[in-house]
């Protein structure tokens, strides 16, 4: 994308794609959230799952509707506040219509695909194919065969997630809401009122940052940050699958009020996603100026938000899963808290450091508020569940990744791109996986390099 859209194009892209998921999230009306507490209650293929599906789709509809109402009240303000910075994105404003409904019914139909059980479609779908749509889709605009905005309308793995689960036949059409009539109304109510405060205010956080480089800054700069900010994104992407289909065992934990499995999952997810993000946020830092041989030089303001960002996702993947933890019990409004709390402070230091330091001002804003925000919920789990999931391995594979990157950049390596990425990566690889199985960091990780090791070397 930045070497065929201009610096402004990929700003404007991010954000009709930042604004649209706000909308998305609005529209949702908390549903998701509720969807993930209460299934387990709903579950029954025999009996259609008692309806659910026809709830979830009417639930989109009713949103939906309440979206366009909205949208007409607030788009003249946006408009005339975007204006004076950026008149092209406003052109495109309308966009956000149709990119709202994709991404609200894509949302729906993936938390019933997850707490089906059946995660790793949606990701598929999200990771890869719909990155894959936008490749052709690029390729096609470069060729002059789709305008900009066709171009943006690249979105609908939505249609492609509807048509698998009609194939997995768990799509039923027959509304029926007998278990509502009998006391659960009232509950998925209160939870799906939490959930759209929860959500609305997480998908601000993620994508705030862009609307007020865009207000503070421009397009260009709201474009620079959007590319370099993906790369910054490698480091979590490993733990999207355990995001999403960790929530359904943890609700059936605590259904089942089994807090041993939830200690267990989140020692696991706590330990586990440090190892593999402290490699992947190394590996990213040892390469970055093999980054920007491949980002044309204008993105070069970009490579300190790579840092910030990368390390944020550090951060988070090491806070485990505390946030679906607290969700899930009894304490579930406490997480709404935290979360508005770490809008506030999202906002109020990308205010502060995006005026002093630019785009890079906005990722330390991120990193900050991301450590605030696990420290304090760690506290409050420990307080009121007594789980706690860290001990002096964490440290040491922190230590173990800071030696092996030490190790690493003492050697002289080609300047060619390849061979620099190649030795750089292999030789770090190597002495990491090494000192984590040696140091017996981690049990599964020790599991998996020893099936690794006997299929090379069977005998």
């Amino acid at each position: 994308m930045p070497r065929f859209l201009s610096e402004e194009e990929n700003g404007i892209i991010k954000l009709l794609v930042s604004y649209s998921l706000l909308f998305a999230q609005f529209a949702s009306l908390g549903f998701q959230t509720a969807t993930i507490r209460f299934f387990p209650y709903f579950r029954n293929k025999d009996k259609k799952h008692n309806g659910f599906f026809p709830l979830l789709s009417l639930v989109g509809v009713v949103g939906f509707i309440l979206f366009l109402i909205f949208y007409y009240l607030i788009k003249g303000p946006i408009i005339d506040l975007e204006s004076d910075k950026n008149s092209a994105f406003t052109s495109y404003f309308f966009m956000t219509v149709p990119l709202t409904f994709f991404f609200l019914y894509f949302n729906l139909f993936d938390v019933y695909a997850r707490v089906l059980l059946k995660s790793t479609v949606g990701t598929f779908l999200k990771e890869l194919f719909q990155r894959l749509l936008i490749l052709l889709a690029i390729l096609l605009f470069v060729f002059h065969y789709l305008s900009f905005w066709q171009f943006t309308l690249l979105y609908i793995v939505m249609i492609v997630l509807f048509i698998y689960l009609v194939v997995k036949g768990e799509v039923f059409l027959k509304p029926d809401f007998h278990l509502l009539r009998e006391g659960l109304s009232r509950p998925i109510i209160s939870l799906s009122v939490y959930g759209l405060v929860i959500g609305f205010s997480q998908i601000a956080i993620s994508q705030i940052d862009s609307i007020l480089i865009n207000f503070y800054l421009d397009a260009a700069h709201t474009g620079i940050y959007a590319i370099t900010f993906y790369y910054g994104t490698l480091v979590i992407l490993p733990s999207r699958a355990i995001f999403r289909i960790a929530p359904s065992f943890i609700a059936e934990a605590f259904k089942k009020n089994d807090f041993e499995t939830i200690q267990s999952i989140q020692y696991k997810s706590c330990l586990n996603q440090l190892i593999i993000g402290t490699a992947i946020f190394l590996l990213l830092w040892l390469n970055i100026d093999n980054v920007f041989k491949i980002l044309p030089e204008e993105y070069l303001p970009g490579k300190y938000v790579i840092l910030f960002i990368g390390a944020a996702n550090l951060i988070n993947m090491a806070g485990g899963l505390s946030s679906q933890i607290i969700t899930n019990s009894t304490f579930y409004r406490y997480n709404g808290l935290f979360v508005v709390i770490y809008l506030i402070m999202t906002v109020v230091l990308n205010i502060i450091l995006i005026q002093f330091l630019g785009i890079t001002g906005s990722a330390i804003a991120a990193m900050i508020s991301l450590l605030i925000f696990n420290l304090s919920k760690f506290v409050f789990i420990y307080k009121k569940l007594g789980i706690q999931p860290y001990s002096s391995v964490h440290i040491r594979i922190l230590l173990i990744g800071i030696i092996s990157y030490i190790i690493t950049v003492q050697f002289g390596y080609p300047a060619a791109l390849v061979p620099n990425v190649l030795l750089k990566s292999i030789l770090f690889s190597i002495l990491f996986i090494l000192m984590n199985y040696f140091g017996k960091t981690s049990k599964d990780f020790d599991d998996i390099f020893t099936k690794f090791l006997k299929r090379i070397f069977p005998k």
